[in-house]
């Protein structure tokens, strides 16, 4: 506990201290050239802020569904698309999130095939409402080569969507049938789960697990709800409540999947990671989006009117930046890398120089101390006991972001 209670403190701390904001007036954005000789691969995150109900616990940034703004969204999103692409990245992996990305199927489809003209794609990646998926969607979604598709139902039973500001406009029985159906088509479906929700107990999690194992997606992503307006001892008295759950989670889905992050678990004969496990230097396009590349958390445009005037003036529509220093990037590094329970420590300390080696050593040593982590054969692994930790990091890390938000809706960025 005592662990626990120094990360959130550490995490908390950082809100205020560390994480200080600048606004992006480059207008020629130099900081996304790129040498045309270069091999290095990079994902790019594309989010669409719409939806059609606003849950309470999501903050990640959304409006309410409009067809005559979302129409002028995609047009330029489109556009951004191509400003990307004439900067000559290696594009190989799209990950598309939201909002609800299949809201408006039209514009969706129309970004998919720009998608697939300007780069060479391994994957595409997309995030849906469980209400969004039919036959039609999945077809249309497979022949513009998605392959990989994440489903929100963050809950089987009613009480508890209910209680997270949840509204499912399909019923359960047919929400079942589609996902079997995508599971059939996609190499990948995933299953969004939630918990840690105002009077959920062990009985709904329960619940919950024994419908989505009659489905038999290919991954599951079972997170604990964030709420970023929390203080630190609401954290505290909520700890032990949450980390009962989330073990009780982890035994219960161990039967059956292999854990391959601290959140999400993956069929046997099968293993899938987010996009930014393998690529934590990443590009972002659409409003409200972010990226991060050279160091930089960078953030495009929140303000709609902003963003769609920025591209139409053949702008990328970066607003706000925070440059790492040596010890928030090692903890940037480490916040992704043990996202997936373990990591070569030689692939990630040939990356730092002398500097930057004895830092991370000592942070190392650290988390070896307090139990969190432990070498084996070159590799850093989280502990029993650094799970519940380490999904207390990424809690406090998108949390965090949250905060990067908040100051671009303030300066109405």
């Amino acid at each position: 506990m005592f662990s626990l209670y120094f990360l959130l403190v550490g995490a908390r701390l950082s809100k205020y201290c560390n994480f200080r904001y600048e606004e992006y007036k480059n207008e020629d954005n130099s900081f996304l050239k790129i040498d045309d000789k270069s091999n290095k691969t990079y994902s790019l995150y594309i989010h669409i802020p719409f939806c059609e109900n606003l849950c309470e616990f999501c903050f990640f940034h959304k409006f309410l569904y409009n067809e005559h703004s979302i129409i002028k969204y995609y047009k330029a999103l489109i556009d951004e698309i191509d400003l990307i692409s004439k900067r000559n990245f290696h594009i190989n992996n799209i990950y598309i999130g939201g909002g609800t990305p299949t809201i408006y199927l039209p514009g969706l489809i129309s970004l998919l095939e720009k998608i697939n003209s300007r780069f060479n794609i391994d994957s595409i990646s997309i995030e849906t409402d469980p209400s969004h998926i039919n036959g039609q969607v999945i077809r249309l979604l497979k022949d513009a080569n998605v392959n990989r598709l994440s489903i929100g139902i963050q809950s089987f039973n009613e009480h508890v969507l209910n209680k997270a500001g949840r509204i499912n406009k399909t019923s359960i029985e047919e929400i079942k049938e589609n996902i079997i159906a995508a599971c059939e088509v996609f190499n990948t479906v995933n299953v969004d789960l939630i918990f840690n929700v105002k009077k959920q107990n062990i009985m709904h999690i329960n619940f919950d697990i024994e419908k989505v194992l009659e489905l038999c997606p290919q991954q599951i992503t079972y997170y604990p709800i964030m709420e970023h307006n929390k203080g630190l001892f609401d954290d505290i008295a909520n700890a032990n409540k949450e980390r009962k759950i989330y073990y009780y989670i982890i035994d219960y889905l161990q039967k059956c999947y292999s854990m391959n992050s601290v959140w999400s678990f993956a069929s046997k004969k099968n293993i899938y990671d987010e996009y930014l496990v393998d690529n934590p230097e990443f590009l972002c396009a659409g409003c409200g989006a972010f990226g991060y590349y050279q160091e930089r958390l960078y953030a495009n445009a929140f303000n709609l009117d902003n963003y769609i005037n920025s591209v139409n003036k053949g702008k990328l529509p970066i607003v706000a930046y925070k440059k790492l220093n040596a010890f928030e990037k090692i903890l940037y590094f480490l916040t992704i890398k043990l996202y997936s329970l373990e990591f070569n420590e030689y692939e990630f300390t040939e990356i730092l120089d002398k500097m930057d080696y004895k830092l991370y050593k000592t942070i190392i040593n650290c988390l070896k101390i307090g139990n969190i982590v432990y070498l084996d054969r070159g590799y850093v692994k989280l502990t029993k006991n650094g799970l519940y930790l380490w999904l207390n990091v990424m809690k406090q890390f998108y949390i965090n972001v949250n905060t990067f938000r908040e100051f671009c809706r303030i300066k109405q960025l």
